[in-house]
């Protein structure tokens, strides 16, 4: 028979959601003015990684999985890598790094800069 074992106390998990909207500081159409939605792992206090999903006014959507390297508030980096996508994004490819900035306990600035490709049949051209 088998004994149930408690978990550590100090482990703790939780899920965190953040929405906000995305600015192409470079004055380009990928991602310009797409909703931003980010769902975080929490593991004692500590973000560890998770999800971003990036949704455009036409309802195609980007997919990435993101990993915390340093955190250190109100600063947290990491890296990202895009795992799929819907509509003109279906295909798409790509990863980066990005720098987190939590402003107020309502205004954060989040840095991606990476690189992406979208396979022309999706997009009618490759992008980068």
């Amino acid at each position: 028979m088998r004994q149930r074992q408690p978990l550590p106390t100090a482990l703790v998990c939780r899920r965190t959601r953040r929405l906000g909207a995305i600015h192409n500081a470079d004055g380009k159409p990928f991602l310009d003015k797409a909703r931003y939605q980010v769902v975080s792992v929490v593991d004692t206090g500590v973000i560890r990684g998770g999800y971003k999903t990036f949704t455009e006014a036409d309802g195609s959507k980007v997919f990435a999985k993101y990993t915390v390297t340093e955190f250190k508030l109100p600063e947290v980096n990491g890296t990202f890598e895009f795992t799929g996508g819907t509509g003109k994004h279906q295909g798409i490819t790509g990863n980066g790094s990005f720098h987190y900035v939590r402003v107020s306990d309502k205004a954060a600035w989040d840095e991606l800069v990476g690189e992406y490709k979208i396979p022309s049949a999706a997009a009618g051209t490759a992008s980068k």
